[in-house]
């Protein structure tokens, strides 16, 4: 809904140059959430994240290609570099390769700022009544997630989960680990284990389809300079 929002009416729409209430109102949220969520990274490395950290053709020891994402030390709470395994959580993979084919040539893959996303948290909340939520939460949810579904990492669960979101066992022991049950146990993925892929997908679905608009936007504007 936060995503979805636009103007009643901008003056590009009112000249004719666009048909009306398609230019949204607020930058898309919903993509670095998903990424917060399903990976676990922290806000601070999703905001400095850029694409030439991303992956997406990686493969894993046994040539499967599954992705991954690279983490700079500079980037890192704990100044140590990182891999963030895609193939746990493939639908992040795919968020990620329809961001990139809608890149404008930017570095940065979510082009947003600390007070842009906080801002938008807080509109979330007060405006579209989201629930109460915290950026630690999303990271604490991704790890409770990962060593409570046994369809995973199973036995190394523990050892892989601290790998993946760049902490200590036992940090995530004290901090982050948290019991859930009701977990499918034939969940392969992080989004299947959380219940989330149908949104998930719908984000990735509003990807695109933002994508489309703003291209179709863009040759409007270039037909009526040519013009």
């Amino acid at each position: 809904a936060h995503d979805a929002a636009t103007f009643r009416m901008t003056r590009f729409e009112k000249d004719g140059r666009q048909v009306p209430g398609r230019t949204p109102r607020f930058e898309a949220i919903a993509p670095i959430l998903t990424f917060l969520l399903l990976s676990g990274a922290r806000r601070g490395e999703a905001l400095q994240l850029e694409w030439s950290d991303v992956h997406l053709e990686a493969c894993d020891e046994r040539g499967a290609v599954v992705g991954e994402i690279s983490v700079r030390a500079e980037s890192s709470k704990t100044k140590v570099e990182r891999v963030i395994d895609l193939g746990v959580t493939p639908a992040l993979q795919r968020l990620l390769l329809a961001m990139r084919a809608g890149s404008d040539g930017s570095a940065s893959v979510f082009g947003l700022t600390r007070d842009l996303i906080v801002t938008a948290m807080r509109r979330l909340i007060r405006v579209f009544r989201a629930p109460d939520f915290t950026w630690q939460q999303l990271r604490v949810t991704c790890a409770t997630t990962l060593v409570n579904a046994p369809g995973i990492y199973a036995g190394a669960a523990a050892f892989r989960e601290s790998k993946q979101l760049g902490h200590s066992a036992a940090v995530a022991e004290k901090h982050y680990l948290g019991v859930l049950r009701g977990i499918d146990p034939n969940a392969r993925s992080v989004e299947a284990a959380m219940g989330v892929e149908a949104l998930v997908e719908q984000v990735i679905e509003e990807v695109k389809v933002r994508q489309s608009s703003g291209t179709s936007a863009a040759l409007g504007s270039t037909r009526i300079l040519l013009g």
